[in-house]
C-alpha cells in the first residue's frame, strides 16, 4: 500500500511537471489568448489513458502499483480539467464564443484520444494476451 502511494505521489509530480512545461511553451509559442496547453495535455492525458485501458482490457498482465502510478498519478497531475473549468469561465467573461469553442474542442478531441488510445493499446496488447 504505501509504495503503490509513493509511485502515485511520484507520478502525479512528473505529470504536474510536464502539464506545466506544455502550458508555458504553448502560452509562448502559440497563443496566450487561448488556452492550448490545457487543451493538449488534456488530449494527450486522455490518450494515455486510452492506451493503458486498451492494454487492460486486452488482458495483458499489468501491476496494480504501475496501473495506479500511471493512470492515478501522472495522469492525474498532468490533465487539467480543473484548469480547462476555469479557464473557460474566463473566456466566457470576455466571449462566449471562445468558451465553446474550449469546451467543444476539449471534450471531442479528448474523448477521441481515449477512443484511440484504447484502440492503440488493445492493439498493441496483442490477441493472446
Amino acid at each position: 500500500m504505501l509504495l503503490k502511494l509513493v509511485l502515485i505521489g511520484v507520478g502525479g509530480g512528473i505529470g504536474s511537471v510536464l502539464r506545466a512545461l506544455i502550458a508555458m511553451g504553448a502560452a509562448r509559442y502559440l497563443a496566450p489568448t487561448f488556452p492550448f496547453g490545457t487543451l493538449m495535455v488534456n488530449v494527450l492525458g486522455c490518450l494515455v489513458a486510452g492506451v493503458l485501458a486498451g492494454v487492460i482490457a486486452a488482458g495483458a498482465p499489468l501491476r496494480e502499483e504501475v496501473r495506479a502510478a500511471v493512470l492515478i498519478g501522472l495522469c492525474g497531475g498532468f490533465t487539467t480539467f480543473s484548469a480547462f473549468g476555469i479557464e473557460t469561465v474566463g473566456l466566457a467573461s470576455t466571449s462566449t464564443r471562445m468558451a465553446a469553442l474550449n469546451v467543444g474542442a476539449n471534450v471531442v478531441l479528448s474523448l477521441a484520444a481515449a477512443t484511440a488510445g484504447f484502440l492503440i493499446g488493445r492493439a498493441a496488447a496483442g490477441p493472446g494476451v
